[in-house]
């Protein structure tokens, strides 16, 4: 089974300079794991062929899948990104995470044909769940629903997927919960859409996957989870290096702490001098220009 990883790159400059930057880290912590990068014809541009060269397959998405009535859609885009896995199995990293570990166990701990960052659950009984998008009592409305279903919200910048029909058909049918309700009233949007989080939480529920880790406990910072996530950085590197693989920074730039956009750049800067070249591309200038500042 040959694995690799994936990472998106769509419209902006910044995502695809964010892409880069992730590559590199990859690569210092596992040098020979491949790499490819699902883009447009934009976002890569600004990268020049030695920075490109970093990514072992650059893949082209189609403008179908970039666009909902018209719009761009970083959503849809996300949702239709099945069809074009190159490997076996596949990690799929959002482009603005940086690599701080050895990310080869990770492949070994997602045994499942689908597994994705698990934040919480909710059953069918609950009244409310933690997923922001939209209001469990109108997610109840809206889907079909299987009796006595189980509610897995996922932070999707992470998620292993290994090509099997399983996988497939949870990808059609997240992007069918996409389709089917993108302009409900009570949807809250991300980057001017439909949030892939949205869809594939449903998705999750009607087809009664659990896609946590075996060794996960959800709602936890005591278990090494793939990607750390803080607003509030308090327990220090030794807590990050020692129970995760990646620093994700999700949101705007206020979300994350600045001391882990600091420790960004650091990185990034020993990461690429051992290449020889210069950490032109900072975490604090490319959080201006994402996806989620749309409207």
């Amino acid at each position: 089974m040959n694995k690799g990883i994936v990472i998106y790159a769509f419209k902006k400059a910044a995502y695809g300079k964010l892409a880069y930057n992730l590559a590199v880290s990859i690569k210092h912590h596992n040098n020979s794991l491949k790499i490819a990068v699902l883009t447009d014809g934009n976002a890569l541009t600004h990268l020049n062929t030695d920075e490109q060269s970093i990514f072992d397959q650059i893949i082209s998405i189609s403008e179908s899948d970039l666009y909902h009535n018209g719009k761009f859609s970083a959503g849809k885009a996300k949702l239709s990104g099945y069809k074009y896995f190159p490997f076996d199995h596949n990690l799929i990293v959002d482009a603005d995470s940086i690599c701080v570990n050895d990310i080869e166990p990770l492949f070994a701990k997602c045994p499942n044909n689908i597994h994705a960052q698990t934040c919480s659950v909710a059953k069918e009984s609950d009244e409310n769940w933690n997923c922001q998008w939209m209001p469990f009592k109108i997610v109840k409305q809206v889907f079909e629903l299987p009796k006595n279903f189980t509610a897995y919200e996922i932070n999707s910048s992470f998620m292993s997927i290994k090509k099997s029909e399983q996988s497939e058909k949870f990808y059609a049918q997240a992007l069918a919960n996409f389709t089917s309700n993108d302009t409900h009233p009570k949807l809250r949007t991300w980057g001017g859409g439909f949030p892939d989080e949205l869809a594939f939480n449903i998705a999750f529920a009607q087809m009664e996957i659990n896609p946590s880790f075996e060794h996960q406990k959800v709602i936890s910072n005591d278990t090494q989870w793939p990607v750390f996530f803080s607003s509030n950085f308090t327990n220090g590197w030794a807590h990050v290096i020692n129970n995760f693989h990646f620093i994700g920074f999700y949101g705007d730039k206020w979300f994350t702490d600045r001391s882990l956009q600091d420790q960004y750049d650091r990185f990034m800067s020993n990461y690429l001098s051992e290449l020889g070249r210069r950490h032109v591309y900072k975490i604090g200038h490319l959080m201006k220009d994402k996806h989620v500042l749309n409207k």
